[in-house]
């Protein structure tokens, strides 16, 4: 059976990459911190979404489909390391006159240091973005043990565990601690033990597919109207939480990701606006993978015609890095069909 186009989480998706996008690559300032402050919902609801479709009532079909669904992800992974290898390597050499030392790179993959980040919190040297593949293909994993020994009401209640003790044990940290913020290499370490496949991915990728398994219950529960007043509400109360402590996840956060999930799946039809639903379908993946070295040419452009301390241009920056994937993205998309139709 062929899986239900639900657009209004097309939609979504389209506005969750782009919160991604500009928290790698706005420039900073009173504004851009509120902004980040806003779309921390992005990456956990793309767990949920991986989630949300890792269902069947059916455990043995299910299982069936484990083993494509794994050497999918784990195909992105290993093209993403390569592509941005060659790219620290080589590419980024011409265009920016900065490169890895590939031997002393090489030599440092396979430190203990590195081994255990990498396995355990899905860190790797290649580039930041890596966490998330690596943390997802773990997700695939255990969801697959889950779904073999029927553990579900286990890994239920341990995600809602890890999804509480993400937000309470960071914030008391950084509350109690607040020369970590403070310090950037004391920060990148405190993160990387919060925003990794256990702390952050499996949690909200089993929230996802407890709403699919009780959605028939959750869905009349909450009118559209409600859910739309819960989101700016989830949003205001997320800035407030951000004065107090500087979290990449706060309770207003889950109040968004909740009112924005059940609504989609509530209104799977609902286009909103198509070619955002459009962008969101065709387009996340490429924005994801491609904005680091896509922000990079773009930064080395305005250094060359002199306008990288530009304002505007510094504001504008995140979107316009969007724009321009997105339309190398929707172009190979149209030349793919187009070879489809013609074969």
């Amino acid at each position: 059976m062929k899986k239900q186009t639900n657009h209004c989480l097309n939609f979504i998706k389209a506005i969750a990459c782009f919160g991604i996008l500009y928290m790698h690559t706005n420039y900073g300032g009173m504004h851009s911190s509120i902004i980040c402050c806003l779309v921390r919902f992005a990456v956990p609801i793309f767990f949920m979404i991986s989630g949300y479709y890792c269902f069947n009532q059916d455990r043995d079909v299910m299982n069936g489909k484990m083993p494509k669904k794994v050497i999918h992800i784990l195909k992105i992974a290993v093209f993403v390391w390569v592509l941005y290898f060659v790219w620290s390597a080589i590419f980024s050499k011409i265009i920016t006159g900065e490169a890895i030392d590939v031997i002393k790179y090489s030599k440092d993959l396979f430190t203990l240091n590195h081994l255990w980040k990498f396995l355990l919190l899905n860190q790797t040297a290649t580039q930041g973005i890596m966490w998330f593949i690596f943390a997802l293909l773990y997700c695939y994993l255990l969801f697959w043990l889950v779904n073999k020994f029927n553990l579900y009401k286990l890994a239920y209640v341990i995600s809602a565990v890890l999804i509480v003790a993400h937000i309470v044990v960071r914030g008391l940290i950084l509350y109690t601690h607040p020369e970590i913020t403070a310090n950037q290499e004391l920060e990148q370490q405190n993160v990387e033990f919060f925003r990794n496949f256990l702390m952050m991915g499996f949690p909200f990728f089993m929230a996802g597919n407890f709403i699919h398994r009780y959605e028939d219950v959750i869905k009349p529960k909450f009118s559209n109207i409600a859910l739309l007043i819960m989101i700016p509400i989830g949003l205001v109360i997320s800035c407030v939480e951000r004065r107090i402590v500087p979290l990449e996840l706060f309770w207003g956060t889950l109040l968004v990701i909740f009112a924005m999930f059940i609504l989609a799946i509530k209104n799977p039809e609902k286009k909103v606006i198509p070619i955002i639903s459009k962008i969101g379908a065709v387009c996340a993946t490429a924005v994801y993978i491609a904005h680091p070295i896509v922000n990079v040419i773009v930064e080395t452009i305005y250094k060359k015609v002199g306008i990288e301390n530009n304002k505007i241009v510094q504001i504008c920056n995140p979107l316009i890095v969007y724009i321009i994937i997105v339309i190398c993205a929707l172009l190979v998309d149209y030349l793919k069909n187009k070879v489809k139709k013609t074969n």
